[in-house]
């Protein structure tokens, strides 16, 4: 999540949006 987070340069957002495709909502 780190790394794509850093990558994209927005590590909370991109967190949020993984959190989500991992449950599956």
């Amino acid at each position: 999540i780190n790394g794509i987070g850093e990558r994209s340069g927005n590590a909370p957002l991109e967190e949020v949006v993984m959190a989500l495709k991992c449950r599956g909502n």
